[in-house]
């Protein structure tokens, strides 16, 4: 304030007017807005040109061509921030559409991205569980353990139609290539793209092989028969066995037609709600999957009823003799990968995922859920474990959990969350995260397992230290970068998901291809020996396939699968982040539109990749263009330190203080 008027009365401009000056063409200290010469500066005559009046004196003041660039180097990143704005704006449009879309299809109990068939509509019968049992397919059993009506059905009814119809390729070499004898079976059963027989007087429709409490024993399959090895044709074997299958799937005639479930051959489905749940009305995702109300346990937090719930549902797939590999899952959780990776990634590991070892790292830091009077003359301290309830057990592993007695009786007396008067403090004990691994740990099991327990990805690290409960995402958490960072790629072997994802579909072949020419013979009703003569070109095919198709990479132990806990409001985030075509999380699709070739492909990866820096420098560059005209950048360090050292220099002129 000092200054300034020190320097007009003297008739001098400052410093840093002056330098405010020069760096703008004149504009800072020049004139006001009317056109006056400011206090303090000389005016600057400039004789009017001949002719033409002066702006000033005709009030239209002109821009001077300093100006005018500025102007015309703004225009080109305004230009192309208002254009990624549109396009992602129209993007994010459409991404809501779809997701719409859906959840009103899922509503109607209709398709979702596949179109799949409307409620009632008949299906072919090859394409339920028909095919599957006749090749022995492996299955990888899905335990729903949920409340009532499953959050996301309309994600996970998308996520199993792009299973549809897939056979994994190994599996199918294995079983029809091994040996002769059950050629002819498994290729009426799976090249039958006819209506089922007339005899059975039913629709068609199946219920899978891994039903819930609604299955019913099938009788015994008919044996072989002189007439299937007589030269007598073929027809008459594939009708019969048809017509077994037919009504093995459909007792008495009254099945309801097939769902998106009965028409995919990999996951096997098992839902247990609360006892009071009504269950899920026709063309629902789970009708039909939910076990018996006999079985259900009502279940409640922190208490041995959430052991029995596991425990009935992996009773009820156990029956299932092609459920290999079992996994536990709620209704707030979401997979982070394909199915095409979830089977083959589960189907290769021989090792359960549950941690039931002693070897990790913070193994013990539980003992202070343990009691010694837990201890018995099986069961020690040392074998105490914890492990997410959130498991995958392999077939083995889960029949000593139904065998077992002993150890889950003294987990029932002594396993609860309660306040204890001997101890004079509450204790807690969560049965469900002890009782099963340290099961396997007191059968010296826990070798079997990966030592690690981490199918499930939770997030703890937002919540409080004490909180019993993982954070819940919220709607505006979800996106395709969230999906990408729950599968954890900095950890030992999972920073290759992006091949899985795109490797993993090569490992399967399409029922409809692979039995298409089995099917045309069938029609032409030819023999037996025509048949096996067309199986082995099928075997053939299926050697070809599998010489073909890239390496899986597979996924490491400490690389989840799938992820929890989503709020109510993540349904639409979700379909909006993981349905639509240009989605690079490649969990229900491929990640390619339809009609869109290699280099279209590229080129919309490397935009949308490139969208958010794009608009943040061009936003960056309307603000910097007409601040760089009033005030070029090359002049702020030296006003930055005319400034510093006037500072400096007053302080050093400052009087010392007497003392």
């Amino acid at each position: 304030m000092g200054l300034l008027p020190r320097f007009r009365r003297s008739g001098r401009s400052s410093p840093a007017l002056s330098i405010l000056s020069e760096a703008s063409g004149g504009l800072v200290g020049s004139r006001n807005s009317s056109g006056v010469p400011a206090e303090g500066v000389s005016p600057t005559t400039s004789p009017p040109t001949s002719g033409r009046p002066a702006a000033a004196a005709t009030g239209r003041p002109r821009l001077r061509p300093s100006m005018q660039r500025t102007l015309l180097l703004t225009l080109l990143p305004a230009l192309v921030a208002l254009g990624t704005v549109a396009s992602m704006s129209r993007r994010q449009s459409a991404h809501s559409e779809l997701a719409d879309a859906l959840l009103a299809a899922n509503a109607a109990g209709l398709g979702g991205l596949r179109g799949s068939r409307q409620l009632g509509e008949a299906a072919d019968p090859a394409e339920g569980a028909e095919c599957a049992e006749a090749l022995q397919i492996p299955q990888v059993a899905m335990l729903f353990l949920v409340k009532g009506p499953l959050r996301h059905e309309a994600m996970w009814r998308a996520w199993f139609e792009r299973a549809q119809g897939l056979l994994p390729a190994q599996a199918v070499s294995n079983s029809l290539c091994a040996s002769e004898d059950g050629m002819p079976a498994a290729l009426a059963a799976c090249s039958s793209l006819a209506n089922p027989p007339s005899q059975a007087g039913a629709p068609p429709g199946a219920h899978s092989g891994g039903s819930g409490g609604n299955r019913r024993q099938p009788a015994a399959p008919p044996g072989p028969s002189s007439s299937s090895r007589s030269s007598s044709s073929s027809s008459s074997t594939a009708s019969s066995l048809r017509r077994w299958l037919y009504e093995r799937w459909h007792p008495g005639g009254t099945s309801r037609a097939p769902g998106v479930l009965d028409r995919q051959h990999l996951f096997d489905v098992y839902v247990h709600p609360h006892p009071n749940f009504t269950g899920y009305p026709p063309g629902s995702l789970l009708h039909g999957r939910e076990l018996p109300d006999s079985q259900r346990v009502a279940t409640e937090w922190g208490t041995h009823t959430l052991v029995d719930a596991a425990e009935a549902l992996l009773a009820a797939a156990l029956k299932n003799p092609r459920n290999q590999k079992f996994f536990m899952l709620s209704e707030s959780d979401l997979p982070l990968y394909s199915p095409h990776v979830m089977y083959l990634q589960l189907m290769s590991e021989h090792r359960s995922r549950i941690n039931a070892c002693n070897t990790t790292r913070g193994w013990d830091l539980d003992y202070y859920r343990w009691v010694d009077r837990m201890e018995t003359s099986f069961l020690n301290k040392q074998l105490w474990r914890k492990s997410s309830q959130w498991f995958v057990l392999n077939r083995k592993h889960v029949e000593l959990i139904l065998q077992d007695r002993k150890v889950e009786r003294v987990f029932q007396q002594h396993c609860h969350t309660t306040f204890e008067e001997d101890r004079g403090e509450e204790r807690v004990c969560y049965a469900d995260e002890h009782y099963f691994p340290t099961l396997l740990a007191v059968h010296g099991l826990d070798h079997e397992t990966d030592c690690q327990g981490r199918f499930m990805d939770v997030d703890w690290s937002r919540v409080e230290s004490t909180s019993p409960h993982p954070w819940e995402y919220k709607p505006g958490e979800l996106s395709e970068r969230l999906i990408d960072g729950l599968r954890r790629p900095w950890r030992p072997g999972c920073g290759n998901a992006a091949g899985a994802l795109t490797t993993a579909p090569a490992a399967y072949i399409q029922q409809r291809e692979l039995f298409a020419a089995a099917a045309a013979a069938e029609a032409a009703a030819g023999s037996v020996p025509e048949l096996e003569q067309l199986g082995r070109g099928v075997c053939r095919q299926l050697l070809l396939h599998q010489q073909e198709q890239p390496k899986y990479p597979g996924i490491g132990p400490e690389c989840p699968l799938m992820a929890r806990k989503f709020s109510d409001g993540t349904v639409k985030p979700a379909l909006m982040a993981l349905a639509p075509c240009d989605s690079t999380a490649l969990v229900l699709n491929d990640g390619r539109c339809p009609g869109e070739s290699d280099r279209q492909r590229f080129w919309r990866l490397l935009w949308w990749r490139l969208a958010p820096w794009v608009l943040f420098c061009s936003c960056t560059l309307l603000v910097v263009l007409p601040v760089n005209a009033h005030l070029p950048l090359r002049t702020v360090p030296q006003l930055l330190t005319q400034a510093y050292r006037r500072r400096r220099d007053a302080r050093l002129a400052a009087p010392l203080l007497d003392v």
